[in-house]
């Protein structure tokens, strides 16, 4: 209090104090502040201002107020409602919700308002709001809408291919439910301006003809509102249902064809497309087996795809150019898979009892519905190979006037080889290598394709099927008219897409195809499933996890190693091996990794297959009234190469002068009165030899003779009888 009493007095003289009145002022603190107080009430703004200053702003408040700010801080830190209690700890607390009141005074008019943003174009100044007008003259605004709902789907697919982080998704997928929410507000709101003009016009008529104007309140407006939205649910009803039957004709091949070597072949095929019942699922309109033609001669892919446009034009006529076709190349000798040789490998069984063509099928129309507005064109593919489209699989930044569209496949190096492998530069294909060696991929710039964080190991970008345009179709069908029959082998892939020794056709198809632009699409590793070998198929089929299982057998719980069998013990059989078509009783043992196809086992002599043994029982003859009908059953390893030349010195025949084999054309099999005789005597005749060398038939004379209408027969019996038994 000194700096006070100083203050106090130097200005004696204002206050007109004695001596006695400042002495007891300061003898008690108290009564000195009161003292202080209203004398000081007197001073004018400046010199309240000038003591202020002298002695400081918490002495200040000290005085004035009795308490500083800090300590009115220390005593409520958090600046909360204070509570007192009352006539003691016990009683019940009494709170106020009432806030003290600021020291600022509000005065009225000078208050701080926050700035509003007023668009000029609502304001009063502006004239009235026509929400009729407004939304007819921003009706843009709803295309701009929906444009971008359109880009943020295809930036979802995108991103999610790409597997990007899920709060970008999420925040993707919010956008676009925003986007659709006010697109639906728009359209119920047009709807109702809709409902109002058509009432006005109602009413300008019924006026105009004398009659009194309909008058509506706002409940029969919503009535008659809700009344045309459910009639437009309705139409939009009738219309997808419509869509859907259209969907399903769009899903739908306007012909399938599949090649054949001969006339024979063709009729097997029919058979069994037949009874594929194709036309019937809604797979296409059309089918048909084409057998190649000049009739033994080896004219390869290539030829037949020439001989199949032939066709497609015969029979569409100049509506070729709007129909969908798929070419389904299966007329090869299948060596090194003999038991699927005389049915085609189109009709090769899976483990879920499908054949390899109602697969290819099946994931065709997911591939139709991206094609869905592209108008015609042809399609070629291998039967022997199964492509997998994933879901997420869309199709972007192609014209609808596709000349030539690639589907390709990231491969490892082994199967690269194997096959073609695309060389892209810049998204464009700079070279095509047909079969090329590790070596080659390695010194060829932009072959081989880095690992990254999803795929760690080295790939090639290979071939497997492709789309032809229209504009295509027309100029292969010219030049096959304009140079006659083709009498080489020619392949539709090398020579179509990189010609290598220019002889007469791969100079024209060379001058053909090097002249447009190709589009390429990548379905990505794990997306080409080839069925060429035995052991592609028992890896496709048993190895836990193979891609082929997670990709089209995880969701089908009659996956199996057993198809179409009557076996009288299962648990003989190896989990790990494939039968199909058999009929083995107690005493037949197989196991791991062997393949048995159309053997039938009824004796009481214990057997056993061990393992890695590929197994197939064939009937042949029997065609003709005299012809006796015998079986043959045909035995090797799965890792054997029938194709191998090796010469009769390596294999002893008697009688037979020195000729080059190989396991395809060697004379090694007998054939038996019974399926179950031949089955035995030829595991037999693996551990002791053969016993009747005059009566030998290969496997190429084998499938010669065989009488498929007999095994075809066989397998509708063998079919009944089971489902008899289940």
């Amino acid at each position: 209090m000194e700096g006070v009493n100083e203050v106090v007095e130097d200005n004696i003289d204002d206050y007109a104090m004695s001596e006695d009145e400042i002495a007891s002022l300061r003898s008690s603190k108290v009564v000195m502040l009161f003292v202080i107080r209203s004398k000081i009430s007197s001073f004018s703004l400046k010199k309240l201002s000038e003591l202020k200053a002298k002695i400081g702003l918490d002495l200040f408040n000290k005085i004035m107020f009795g308490k500083s700010v800090d300590s009115n801080v220390d005593d409520n830190p958090t600046g909360s409602i204070q509570t007192k209690k009352v006539g003691g700890t016990h009683r019940p607390r009494e709170e106020s919700s009432v806030r003290p009141p600021s020291r600022l005074r509000k005065i009225k008019g000078l208050e701080l308002r926050k700035p509003k943003n007023v668009d000029p174009r609502f304001a009063d100044s502006s004239g009235e709001f026509d929400q009729i007008a407004f939304h007819r003259d921003y009706s843009f605004i709803e295309d701009l809408r929906r444009k971008d709902i359109q880009e943020l789907q295809n930036a979802y697919k995108q991103q999610k291919i790409k597997g990007s982080n899920p709060k970008k998704l999420e925040r993707i997928k919010k956008n676009l439910i925003r986007l659709r929410n006010q697109q639906k507000a728009f359209q119920n709101q047009k709807l109702k301006e809709d409902v109002l003009a058509e009432l006005r016009q109602t009413n300008i008529e019924r006026m105009n003809s004398g009659q009194k104007p309909i008058y509506l309140n706002n409940n029969e407006l919503k009535e008659k509102f809700l009344t045309r939205k459910n009639q437009q649910k309705q139409q939009h009803k009738e219309l997808t249902c419509q869509k859907w039957n259209n969907f399903l004709d769009n899903s739908q091949w306007d012909c399938i064809l599949l090649t054949a070597r001969n006339k024979k072949q063709k009729q097997i095929f029919n058979q069994q497309l037949k009874n594929l019942q194709l036309k019937e699922r809604n797979f296409c309109k059309e089918y048909f087996v084409l057998a190649d033609e000049p009739e033994g001669v080896k004219i390869g892919s290539g030829g037949a795809t020439f001989n199949a446009l032939l066709f497609f034009k015969q029979y569409f006529g100049n509506n070729i150019k709007n129909t969908r076709l798929l070419l389904l190349h299966n007329g090869g000798l299948s060596q090194r898979i003999p038991h699927v040789a005389l049915i085609g490998k189109a009709f090769m069984l899976m483990p879920d009892g499908k054949t390899l063509l109602e697969h290819k099928l099946i994931i065709y129309k997911k591939l139709l519905n991206y094609f869905f507005n592209f108008g015609g064109f042809l399609f070629v593919t291998s039967a022997d190979v199964l492509e997998y489209f994933p879901n997420n699989f869309f199709i972007s930044n192609i014209s609808k006037e596709i000349d030539l569209l690639l589907i390709a496949h990231q491969s490892t190096l082994d199967i690269a080889t194997q096959h073609g492998v695309f060389v892209m530069n810049d998204e464009k294909i700079e070279k095509i290598l047909q079969k090329p060696t590790i070596n080659k991929l390695r010194k060829t710039l932009g072959a081989i394709l880095p690992p990254n964080e999803f795929i760690q190991f080295e790939t090639a970008l290979t071939d497997s099927c492709y789309f032809i345009g229209p504009k295509i179709i027309e100029d292969l069908i010219k030049i096959r008219k304009e140079n006659g029959e083709i009498i080489c082998e020619l392949c539709c892939y090398r020579d179509f897409l990189c010609p290598i020794e220019l002889f007469k056709w791969q100079k024209i198809l060379w001058n053909e195809f090097n002249k447009l632009n190709p589009k390429i699409i990548s379905l990505g590793i794990n997306s080409f499933f080839h069925f060429g070998t035995v052991g592609e198929l028992l890896s496709h089929f048993f190895i836990e996890n193979s891609p082929f299982r997670m990709n089209f057998l995880h969701n089908n719980k009659e996956i199996g190693n057993i198809v179409n069998c009557l076996i009288e013990n299962p648990e003989k059989i190896s989990q790990k091996s494939f039968v199909e078509w058999c009929k083995l009783n107690s005493n037949c043992n197989v196991e791991d990794n062997c393949i048995l196809s159309g053997v039938i086992y009824e004796e009481k002599i214990s057997i056993c297959i061990k393992s890695g043994m590929y197994v197939c029982t064939f009937p042949i003859g029997g065609d003709e009234e005299k012809e006796e009908l015998k079986y043959v059953t045909i035995i090797f390893h799965i890792n054997d190469n029938l194709k191998k030349i090796i010469t009769s010195k390596m294999i002893y025949i008697e009688g037979e002068e020195e000729k080059e084999y190989s396991l395809w054309n060697c004379p090694l099999f007998s054939a038996y009165s019974t399926p179950s005789l031949s089955f035995l005597n030829t595991i037999e005749s693996i551990n002791y030899g053969l016993n009747n060398l005059n009566s030998l038939l290969s496997i190429a004379q084998i499938l010669e003779k065989a009488n498929v209408n007999k095994m075809l027969i066989e397998r509708n019996k063998l079919i009944n009888r089971k489902n008899l038994i289940n």
